[in-house]
């Protein structure tokens, strides 16, 4: 009966010990409220947006990370620009002449105010073309007892840009216009054209021409 009780008293302390043990661990792993330490986030891996990375591409583009293609632009070059060549032209050299080889009038008979054509035929017999031809014209009637009366007193008329090539003859005409009266007198009658032609500083001739006024 003694052994009874001692088996029975040891088996009971055995499982107080029992309860203490298991009722110690979850004490140290649980702890009271209010003492569990939070565990930190860990810092995001991934990297950070929104910045350039190095050009991988041609120098003077690169693409950022996130967005559009931007375009570095290249400087231009600094270009000096040639000045324009000296267009002044040569002058052309030779001897300038020509002779008279024909003249007259498109008309013999005017009415007062008509406009008369007196023309000549210029024969270029120098080296260079000709290009300006002046005429000096006189117009004048005889008057008993008065002599001339001008209608035109060496009026000086100029033709322009003729280009009459060396050996070649052109018709160079101008045009005069008979006033309807002149000095308080009036202009019909027999009139007489005195014109002499020159180029450049030379005279080549010169002629008289017989028209009527009415």
């Amino acid at each position: 009966m003694l052994l009874k009780n001692m088996i029975t008293g040891l088996a009971a302390v055995t499982c107080v010990l029992l309860g203490l043990t298991i009722s110690g661990c979850i004490c140290c792993n649980f702890g009271l409220p209010g003492d569990v330490t939070p565990t930190p986030e860990p810092w995001p891996t991934e990297s950070p947006t929104g910045y350039p990375v190095e050009p991988t591409q041609e120098p003077d583009t690169y693409t950022p990370i996130h967005g559009t293609a931007v375009v570095i632009p290249t400087p231009a070059a600094d270009v000096t620009p040639t000045p324009a060549a000296d267009v002044t032209p040569t002058p052309v050299s030779g001897i300038m002449d020509a002779e008279m080889v024909g003249y007259g009038t498109d008309q013999d008979t005017y009415n007062r105010g008509d406009t008369a054509t007196c023309y000549v035929e210029v024969r270029n017999t120098g080296e260079v073309p000709i290009e300006r031809v002046d005429f000096i014209v006189n117009v004048y009637t005889t008057r008993p007892f008065i002599g001339k009366i001008h209608a035109i007193d060496d009026q000086t008329y100029t033709v322009d840009q003729q280009g009459i090539e060396p050996g070649t003859t052109k018709r160079v005409e101008i045009s005069v216009v008979i006033p309807e009266s002149y000095q308080g007198f009036n202009t019909a009658g027999d009139y007489q054209f005195e014109i002499v032609v020159r180029i450049g500083d030379k005279e080549i001739g010169n002629f008289s021409k017989d028209i009527k006024v009415v």
